[in-house]
Formats: C-alpha cells, sequence, structure tokens
C-alpha cells in the first residue's frame, strides 16, 4: 500500500497498530481509556509499536479521520465502535479504507460489536474480527498471532467469518487483579486537559448492581468471574501521583460505572482511597458515578474532604413502580435520601433520570416531578438534569430483550425507536422536546454558547 502524499513505505517501516477512536459529536470530548489501556498492554508487554488517532479530542471530521487513517501505514487497525446509535459512521469507514487498498487486517471492540457480533460480520465485511468483553489481553493476543504469524483464529475472546459462518470463540475470564495492568497511556492527555480541562480514570470495572436498562452489567457478563472488581487505594493514588508530576493534572473523573463498589467492602474502599489522597498531601478535584444506596453522610463528607466535588448519581425515577420495572434495587426513599444527603454536603450533582420510557403514563410524569420538588433539585444551581430523557435501549440488555419479545421496538439493530404508549405522556414529550430543541436552535443562531457544568 502506497503511503499518500509521500514515499511508499517498506514492510519493516510499518507501525504495528493504529487505534482510532472514530468521530463523534461530543460538547466535551475525554481521553478513551478503553484505547489508552490497550496501547499500554501493546507497548509495555508485546513492544509494539502503536499510535492513537482520537478523532473527537483533535476536532476530525469523517472524511477527516479517513484521510489520517490513510497517510499511516500499518500491520493491524483497532477500531472502537460505540453504542450502536453512533455506531455506523465508523462501520462505514472500515469499507471506505478497504476500497482505498487498506490490507490491513481490521477489528472492531466495544459494548456493542460484543454483542452484536453476528450481524455486524454478516453485515460488514471489510471487519476482519471483533473483540468481545474486556480486551486487554484478547487483543495483545490477537496482534501477536497477527504480526508473528500465528494462529489469529484461535485467539479467545474474538469472533470472525469463516466463508459465509460466523464463529464466536469462547470468551475470555475477566481480568481479577486490576493492579496487575500498566497504568493507561496518555498520548491524548494533553488533547482531553485543552477540551475539558481533566484527566480520565477507571478506579475499577462494572457494577455490583443489575439494572435491567444497562449495557456495563451485561457487558462484564459475558465473561467468567467477578462483575464487579476494583484496584487497590494505593494504585489509584499511585497513577493520581504520576499524573500530577508528568502533566500538572489536578482535576480529575472517575469513569467507573460505580466508584463506591458493593457492600460494606466498596464503602471501605472508597474510604481508604480518601486516606490515601489525604496522607500524600496531593490537592486533586474529582467527580465519581455511583447509586443512591451508595450514598451516606460521612463517607462522602471523608470524600469531599479529598476533594470530591461532582457527583453523577443514578436515580432513574421517582416512581417505585418504574424503579422495579427498571430493576433498580432501590426505593424512592432511597432516592430522596441520596440527594437530600448530597446537597446538605454541598456537592454538585448531575442525576441520571429516566423520564420517558415506552410504559410511561402521565401520572407517572406528575409523581416524578413532585419526587424532586421534594428533593430540592429543581432549579438548583449545584444539580442538572435532562428533564426530557427518554430510556436508551442499549445491545444486550434485559430491556432490550423484554421490548424486542414485546414487539415493542421499530428499526434495526444499529438504531431503535419505539412509541410511549400511553397518548397523553407521549404528547407531553413531544411538545416539550419540540420546544427545547427551538429554544437550543435560537440560542445558537444567536451566539449564546452552552456552559460546561464545573467540576
Amino acid at each position: 500500500m502506497e503511503r499518500r502524499g509521500g514515499d511508499s513505505l517498506s514492510e519493516e517501516a510499518m507501525m504495528d497498530v493504529l487505534l482510532v477512536n472514530p468521530p463523534l459529536k461530543l460538547d466535551n470530548p475525554t481521553e478513551h481509556l478503553g484505547l489508552a489501556y490497550l496501547a499500554a498492554m501493546l507497548r509495555r508487554k508485546g513492544n509494539y509499536e502503536v499510535e492513537i488517532i482520537d478523532a473527537p479530542l483533535k476536532g476530525l471530521s469523517f472524511s477527516q479521520t479517513v484521510e489520517e487513517i490513510a497517510k499511516r501505514q500499518f500491520k493491524v487497525l483497532g477500531i472502537s465502535v460505540p453504542y450502536q446509535e453512533w455506531a455506523l459512521g465508523p462501520l462505514k469507514m472500515a469499507g471506505i479504507l478497504r476500497s482505498r487498498g487498506l490490507k490491513a487486517h481490521i477489528t472492531v471492540g466495544g459494548f456493542f460489536p460484543s454483542f452484536a457480533y453476528e450481524n455486524l460480520l454478516k453485515g460488514f465485511p471489510s471487519i476482519d474480527s471483533i473483540v468481545r468483553g474486556e480486551g486487554e489481553e484478547t487483543f495483545l493476543e490477537l496482534v501477536t498471532a497477527l504480526i508473528q504469524g500465528g494462529d489469529w483464529k484461535g485467539v479467545d475472546g474474538i469472533a470472525y467469518r469463516d466463508g459465509d459462518e460466523v464463529v464466536c470463540n469462547p470468551t475470555r475470564p475477566l481480568i481479577r487483579d486490576l493492579d496487575s495492568l500498566p497504568f493507561p497511556e496518555r498520548d491524548t492527555l494533553p488533547l482531553a486537559l485543552r477540551s475539558s480541562g481533566y484527566a480520565s480514570l477507571l478506579s475499577g470495572r462494572g457494577c455490583y448492581a443489575r439494572c435491567a436498562f444497562c449495557s456495563v452489567v451485561s457487558f462484564y457478563g459475558l465473561s467468567a468471574g467477578p462483575r464487579y472488581r476494583a484496584r487497590s487505594p494505593k494504585n489509584v493514588t499511585d497513577e493520581i501521583e504520576q499524573l500530577q508530576k508528568g502533566f500538572g493534572v489536578s482535576k480529575l473523573f472517575f469513569h467507573d460505572a460505580n466508584f463506591i463498589g458493593p457492600g460494606q467492602a466498596g464503602k471501605d474502599r472508597a474510604r481508604r482511597f480518601a486516606q490515601e489522597v489525604l496522607s500524600r498531601g496531593l490537592r486533586i478535584n474529582f467527580s465519581i458515578q455511583c447509586r443512591a444506596d451508595d450514598v451516606e453522610a460521612d463517607l462522602f463528607s471523608h470524600l469531599k474532604e479529598a476533594g470530591l466535588r461532582r457527583v453523577f448519581i443514578g436515580i432513574e425515577s421517582g416512581v417505585q413502580e418504574v424503579l422495579d420495572r427498571f430493576e433498580k434495587g432501590v426505593t424512592v426513599a432511597q432516592n430522596l435520601e441520596a440527594l437530600e444527603t448530597l446537597k446538605r454536603l454541598g456537592l454538585n450533582m448531575a442525576i441520571g433520570f429516566i423520564m420517558f420510557d415506552p410504559d410511561t403514563k402521565l401520572e407517572d410524569l406528575v409523581e416524578n416531578v413532585n419526587f424532586l420538588k421534594r428533593a430540592g433539585v429543581l432549579g438548583d444551581k449545584q444539580a442538572t438534569i435532562d428533564m426530557l430523557n427518554r430510556l436508551q435501549i442499549f445491545a444486550g440488555t434485559p430491556i432490550e430483550e423484554a421490548l424486542l419479545r414485546k414487539v415493542k421496538l421499530r428499526g434495526t439493530y444499529l438504531h431503535y425507536e419505539y412509541d410511549i404508549a400511553d397518548p397523553l405522556a407521549a404528547m407531553v414529550y413531544t411538545v416539550a422536546r419540540r420546544l427545547v430543541d427551538f429554544k437550543m436552535a435560537a440560542r445558537r443562531l444567536l451566539g449564546f454558547k452552552e456552559q460546561r457544568p464545573a467540576l
């Protein structure tokens, strides 16, 4: 393959792996930790040459991303495919690259491909393989087999085509000791700091809950092993110190689906993390994600002392019937108490709330508004909430399975649509959505910019 815009490169001059985060319309893009961990494994345990192209952070369009890929020579192309709502672009990208002569092995990974592998391999012949589930060990073994001429089709954790058939190899067990992983490479951190102002971390993986709409639970449930695993407080704090020394980072966002972890052990670990930060004298501000039943005044007061400033909390509803339908495993009273505690502590809140789903009734909307009023978060500057948020249907989730079985979904596996059964609730959503869209369009026309919530 010729290097566009320059001389042809020899086989020896090729880099080993190019990792791509495809273009997405994001207001404040952050580091792609999945690709950063893959790069760390490939470089440190395989001694491979790796480059990351992060299109959202670089502000690249679809065509610009294709051109950036086409400028390079490599043996393996790994593309992150996000949730199905954003999947079609990167999937089409593989076909365009093939049409321009790319001969490298193309593999994709992520939550969505892990479940939709059969449809994707049949529908997008430019893709050679799909990495299913946790990717570090699988991708390292796949790259090693491809570059060294081994039997890549025998790698556990992948799916691929064999003629007209799709073969799915056994899944690989989850990595039990997350401290054994190298820290993620920070190639794109300078771009992220200019974009969002903070660095991204993972202190744990998975979640102990079983929310029916959440793909995190299903994703980590693909493989053998505990669905929730955590790094030690020392290991996490070591990484923070490294970030401070190397990049002067003081603002951090933990992307853990659940920072606290299960039961008293999870709360004890969070407390030890706070103690570790304080004992080292680290001056940081950080954000976490958690459930309502994780929130305890004493624990979160201690975390605040260590630098906690913002909490993304999955409340989802103030209606018990809806919480039960979503299999949240919490009560309305617990939700209310959690919000009141965070408010009392003066912590900023981003409240996850699913106001509309196929079974929403008008009385649910009234009850939800009354709940938010009781919690004192409507109009509160320290709380953000999307009052028009609709339930998203993610691949592999119990809700996807249930709605498909009840024939309540339209569209394809790449993009689902559904109707709100109650006509009054549906009308409320339609009218409110149009009003909000009009307001946002007017603000853009007048040159107003959306403000990013403070960390």
